[in-house]
């Protein structure tokens, strides 16, 4: 192996423990602060956060995209040495961000002021609901203004810092929050108000001190832009990005919107869908993060036409994904009654158990989707997928008020819809057009990138299932006592089943590397 090479396995292996070290921490700081916020804030409130979330989710779509854009156009010319080339695209990416950010401002204000319209709210709602939206919209503008900056993270593939950054914010939110409920009405407004500065006060005196030491060429100027062509370049790359970002979007941040919208639901069964929900975009990153860490390499190798190795990425990436998402999917339906009656007590349990159930598993089934999808915006080859997308997002709508109206299934309905529509539009359709572009059969594919991760699974299955009908657990720190059995039973089923003798070579030189460094730190060490 060389040393280039040594050195990308090493980053890949940092960035994913921190990546994963992050994810395990803001799981717990949910686990603390959800059931507090809902107590001291009620319901209704903790509803009316989550709906500005997902709402301008859809008006940050620009915004999104041309990130999006500018990183991967930037990292193909960091990849040739071309930083005349990389700083041209970042300064298109500049002048792209300006503009939405200044649109991203204005249609923050014109939903803020017409939530009472947009979402049905009761007219006591409307004052906090608008200050909510402006406070979260602002804060996104900010960030959209400055981040072109923390591009470094992803050309030089430090996500590292992204991690730790995560952490700190979200420690920092969770003292900062409780301190100002000692001493301040609760609000939710408070809540926002501090979660969104600590979020910006980290990225910018924190991550971008260390993206100006790793990557001190980069400058961005209006001046470096290259060309005309170019602008154009990144902003057809960047439309198709919004309309991939759309057609996400229309499966993942609509559930609040329609909620709110129909006459069957309350404002405050948003909050029982969004803690359903919760856990799916926490092991979706905990996915994303991995594949992210690999997307400056899909995005180099397929600028150089290595197809070779993109091929085995692919299929690599697709079997560690799945062995990452299996072990908390599968708990989490196995105990998800349990984990609720707990959790936020009993009367979730039978609103939120099925939900979380039926989300979490077409999760499993969409992990080669999402490796794929990183693939194809490697390729620059996005485009039937979009359309694709944007069809079935459509549809999930039409057929969630459907199942809600006709069929009177209530929030089970709003699931049902998303994951029917989501299994046939996207699950199925960006595999088949990622081995097409790769060159693998569907048997090759099942066999190196599925079929050991779900055997590896097996017998965690078989040890939880028993536990669930004849131990079951009477407070919360048993069942995470009986999830981590079963974790147990999950690593080894993974170390001798799903990781072949290449896997646990590396993982064993990880663990030795990272105790021969820890050893002088506890006090093994020489003196």
């Amino acid at each position: 192996m060389s040393n280039t090479d040594y050195a990308s396995e090493r980053l890949i292996a940092i960035n994913a423990a921190s990546r994963y070290g992050a994810t395990a921490f803001r799981t717990l700081v949910i686990l603390i602060l959800t059931p507090y916020l809902i107590r001291e804030v009620g319901i209704v409130f903790y509803g009316i956060q989550s709906l500005a979330g997902q709402a301008l989710q859809f008006v940050a779509l620009a915004s999104t995209a041309i990130g999006v854009s500018y990183n991967r156009f930037a990292t193909e010319k960091y990849a040739h040495n071309d930083i005349e080339g990389m700083n041209s695209a970042l300064s298109v990416g500049l002048l792209l961000s300006l503009g939405s950010a200044f649109l991203y401002a204005i249609c923050t204000v014109i939903v803020a002021f017409n939530a009472k319209l947009l979402f049905d709210l009761d007219d006591a709602l409307v004052p906090t609901a608008r200050t909510v939206f402006l406070i979260t919209g602002f804060a996104a503008t900010a960030h959209m203004l400055y981040k072109v900056w923390l591009a470094p993270v992803f050309i030089t593939q430090r996500f590292y810092l992204d991690a730790i950054a995560s952490m700190i914010a979200s420690s920092m939110s969770l003292v900062s929050v409780w301190i100002a409920f000692q001493y301040l009405t609760p609000s939710i407004v408070i809540w926002v108000i501090i979660t969104s500065l600590l979020r910006i006060g980290v990225e910018v005196l924190f991550i971008m001190p260390f993206c100006r030491k790793a990557l001190p060429e980069v400058q961005p100027r209006f001046h470096k832009i290259s060309s005309r062509a170019q602008i154009k370049d990144m902003t057809g790359f960047s439309a198709l990005s919004v309309l991939g970002g759309l057609s996400y979007l229309l499966f993942y941040a609509t559930d609040s919107i329609m909620i709110a919208n129909l006459d069957e639901f309350g404002i405050g069964d948003i909050a029982y869908y969004n803690v359903a929900q919760r856990w799916d975009p926490q092991i979706h990153f905990l996915i994303c993060s991995f594949v992210s860490i690999l997307a400056p390499i899909m995005v180099s190798d397929a600028a150089r036409g290595n197809f070779e190795r993109l091929r085995n990425t692919y299929t690599r990436a697709t079997r560690y994904c799945l062995i990452l998402a299996m072990y908390p999917c599968l708990t989490l339906c196995i105990f998800s009654e349990s984990f609720f009656r707990h959790w936020l007590g009993e009367p979730f349990v039978e609103v939120c158990s099925p939900i979380m159930r039926l989300i979490l598993m077409s999760l499993l089934i969409s992990v080669p989707c999402i490796v794929g999808y990183e693939i194809l915006m490697a390729k620059r080859a996005i485009g039937k997928v979009v359309f694709g997308g944007l069809l079935g997002g459509v549809c999930n709508i039409v057929l969630s008020v459907f199942l809600v109206k006709k069929c009177e299934m209530g929030l089970l309905g709003i699931a049902v819809g998303s994951v029917t529509t989501m299994f046939v539009t996207q699950s199925v359709l960006i595999p088949m057009m990622v081995r097409s572009h790769v060159k693998l059969s569907l048997k090759e594919f099942f066999l190196l990138g599925c079929a050991k991760a779900i055997v590896g699974a097996i017998p965690m299955v078989a040890v939880g299932i028993p536990i669930v009908l004849y131990w079951p657990a009477e407070t919360l720190f048993m069942l995470l006592f009986q999830m981590a059995l079963c974790g147990l039973v999950y690593a080894g089923g993974v170390w001798t089943l799903s990781l072949d003798a290449r896997d646990r070579k590396k993982v064993s030189s990880a663990a030795r590397q990272a105790i021969a460094k820890l050893r002088p730190l506890l006090g093994g060490g020489q003196s």
